[in-house]
């Protein structure tokens, strides 16, 4: 019986058998069929008649017209110079097919240069299976187009000096997306001499789920030359079995983000990261030494996440044994230290701090210092701003003084009015004096900013823009065209997030 044809696709989906299908073909998009065992580039590239290799179907594709290869299990696509296989066609979609070994595969073989490029934007490539067929591979998948993305990727590795860098991404590919990555060394004894994901400059990428084990000189996952920004790190375990000993993730010291569930493993020391940059780091993110001892905490300069420090207090409280006083307390707890009548202090808070001073209360004082619970990197906390409209004109007023210690998150704005609010002038504006980025955050117009009137970051009609205030730095309000006029007021509250420990700031 002949297979069923749909050369148009089904705009809204499909169901076989109760069975959806995954992938939504538009009513042009190509879909070929590749299959280096049965095919032929002298085919017609269908599911009967494939092509013979990816590169032959790439070149049949159009640009931005969401087409689709299907690479068929079995296939080996060898790959022999640099630029070998050029994925430069935006827009395409590679689907490699098959488990295990039978997954269809890239095979980089002859030279040491050979390469997979991926040249052209929002090209992904979903379930590909490398192989280094030579050693001493150098920078095998090349990255150099925006939002280009590999789901459950596979690389295995030669037998000797192994690949240097399986990844490479330069600063022309942000929002790069690498979700699902396992990284298997052909030579636990060989040595992969830099790193295996390697990002210069790369914006707004997301790496999740990855797996890499290996000798690496550098670090299994490195920033190289230009900071990453806002990168998102998520459930990512690396092993680095350099004797150096190496770190697992080497990062710029500007970079910026967020790390969870982080887990590395290096040979000796306690230097998981190069640096903990400006990242926000999770508790889940643990550091351990080669026989899986440790867990310690990474990225928690300041002292330590709340959850950290609190509970690093109750265990001290719970050393405590009222049984065990006057007797043998534990070392280095605090019954210890009240049994010596004050000359068993064990491990010591830093000088002149107690646990009221960790805390960051004493039931009167807040204290928001960097050793403190209250300012520790994610704690929120809210500010109040009321400004008169005879006194919101062109040249701006201050809503703060400068902040200090560290950079703020801006989460949320609101602004109220009274029963008469804001009159003259054109919009009403809430901006920075930041060095860098957007410089309005909130921008309304005065003439939505009359009578009993609530506006936020969500539902301001001209601008409504988070983002982070540098240290040193202030929020103003203005008025354009003209000054506002009248004896109405508005009341503005501003939520902040710490990105640094002890990063402060109050309203003017």
């Amino acid at each position: 019986m002949p297979i069923s044809n749909y050369p148009h696709g089904f705009a809204n989906g499909v169901t076989l058998r109760e069975i959806p299908t995954d992938i939504r073909l538009n009513g042009e998009a190509n879909v070929f069929w590749v299959d280096s065992v049965h095919g032929s580039n002298g085919n017609k590239g269908t599911y009967i008649q494939p092509f013979a290799t990816i590169d032959y179907a790439v070149g049949r594709c159009t640009a931005n017209n969401g087409d689709i290869i299907y690479v068929a299990a079995g296939h080996t696509e060898t790959v022999i110079a640099a630029s070998g296989l050029d994925l430069d066609v935006a827009g395409i979609t590679v689907v490699f097919m098959g488990e295990g070994a039978d997954r269809a595969t890239i095979n980089f073989t002859t030279a040491v240069t050979a390469s997979v490029t991926i040249a052209a934007a929002n090209v992904t490539l979903i379930n590909p299976r490398f192989t280094a067929g030579i050693d001493a591979l150098t920078g095998p998948i090349s990255i150099t187009a925006a939002d280009c993305t590999i789901k459950n990727g596979i690389y295995f590795d030669g037998t000797s000096i192994d690949t240097t860098d399986c990844i490479v991404a330069t600063s022309a590919a942000p929002r790069l997306q690498i979700r699902g990555w396992k990284y298997i060394p052909g030579d636990e004894a060989g040595t992969q001499k830099q790193s295996n994901i390697q990002l210069d400059g790369v914006d707004n990428a997301i790496l999740t789920d990855i797996d890499i084990t290996g000798d690496f000189a550098t670090g299994n996952i490195e920033n190289v030359t230009d900071e990453i920004l806002n990168v998102r790190l998520e459930n990512i375990r690396l092993k680095n079995t350099n004797s150096g000993p190496q770190p697992g993730m080497v990062l710029d010291a500007n970079a910026t983000g967020q790390a969870k569930n982080i887990d590395i493993r290096i040979a000796s020391g306690t230097t998981y990261v190069s640096s903990v940059a400006k990242l926000n780091w999770d508790i889940q993110c643990l550091g351990y030494a080669a026989d899986g001892t440790g867990g310690d905490p990474i990225g928690t300069a300041g002292g330590g996440t709340i959850e950290q420090k609190i509970d690093a207090i109750k265990a001290e409280v719970d050393k405590i044994d009222s049984a065990t006083m006057a007797t043998a307390p534990a070392a280095g707890s605090v019954a210890s230290f009240i049994a010596s009548g004050g000359t068993a202090l064990g491990t010591q808070l830093a000088d002149s701090k107690s646990l009221v001073d960790a805390m960051g209360s004493d039931g009167a004082t807040l204290s928001y210092g960097t050793g403190s619970i209250l300012g520790a990197i994610g704690t929120s906390f809210i500010i109040k701003k009321t400004l008169t409209s005879s006194n919101i004109t062109q040249a701006g007023v201050d809503i703060t003084g400068v902040s200090s210690n560290g950079e703020l998150e801006i989460e949320q704005i609101i602004c109220k009015t009274d029963g008469t609010g804001l009159a003259t002038g054109t919009n009403f504006q809430i901006y920075s004096d930041n060095a860098k980025g957007l410089a309005n955050i909130f921008v309304e117009t005065v003439a939505n900013l009359g009578a009993s009137k609530t506006i936020d970051l969500e539902t301001a009609s001209i601008t409504k823009q988070r983002t982070v205030l540098e240290t040193g730095k202030k929020l103003i309000a203005n008025s354009t065209v003209a000054d506002c006029t009248g004896t109405g007021t508005i009341d503005i509250y501003i939520k902040f997030k710490r990105i640094a420990a002890g990063a402060i700031i109050a309203a003017a």
